[in-house]
């Protein structure tokens, strides 16, 4: 992964314009979509499964095309440019995978793929606090074409353990500041690196009546790689 050149677009709290990274896809609380249940009775097993899309792919749109070149594949579907819900039957799954990848291909090209993540550059450590977050969270409401603001930065890693069986807790300290606490959703693994690289989201943690900061990881890697893409 490595840093490319600056986007030039800046976002409320961020000291810096965006700047993009590229290389590896591989996120924290990121991919593109799952299967949250699964019901079964007399007829075929029906999946209730959930879509996020990626810039250039209204995820909504493409499922609409989908059911009509493919009637009956999709049970039903509903959404927006970037997140959706359908169900499907499990009988289903692989011809509704050939026919979604060929209507993807008809919007994206390979390059569309290839993993960006883009950064409104680091804070400093003694940016990483309780106030900071309060203001960050106080400056929204965020949304699509106004996101949260999203930081990267080096860490040195304390500790760490899996927690609700996919998420990595991490107790983490940037060069020069005071030790806190990370959340990577859906990264069941422990990391094999005692210094990270992080793109990350500066949040208000509230845990017993007690707020504290911390850092919820979109994307997460060994700082050793940073120019290895």
């Amino acid at each position: 992964m490595r840093s490319s050149a600056s986007r030039g677009v800046s976002s409320s709290g961020s000291s810096s314009a965006r700047r993009s990274w590229t290389g590896s896809a591989g996120s924290a609380g990121g991919g593109g979509g799952g299967l949250n249940n699964e019901s079964c009775g007399e007829a075929a097993c029906e999946w209730a499964c959930a879509a996020r899309s990626v810039t250039g792919l209204h995820i909504r749109d493409a499922l609409d095309n989908v059911a009509v070149r493919h009637r009956g594949l999709v049970e039903k579907f509903g959404g927006h440019a970037m997140a959706a819900g359908l169900s499907l039957r499990r009988d289903d799954f692989e011809a509704f995978g050939r026919a979604f990848d060929e209507e993807v291909r008809r919007h994206l090209s390979p390059a569309d793929l290839h993993g960006e993540i883009l950064s409104d550059g680091s804070l400093e450590a003694s940016q990483l606090n309780l106030e900071m977050a309060q203001l960050l969270r106080d400056a929204g409401p965020w949304g699509q074409g106004f996101p949260e603001p999203l930081f990267d930065g080096e860490f040195q890693v304390l500790s760490q353990r899996v927690v609700g069986q996919r998420h990595l807790k991490l107790h983490l300290v940037a060069d020069g500041g005071q030790p806190m606490d990370a959340i990577a959703f859906n990264q069941g693994q422990p990391l094999n690196a005692e210094r990270v690289r992080l793109a990350y989201r500066l949040d208000v943690n509230e845990f017993r009546g007690a707020l504290s900061a911390q850092l919820v990881v979109e994307h997460i890697c060994d700082a050793g790689e940073r120019d290895s893409a």
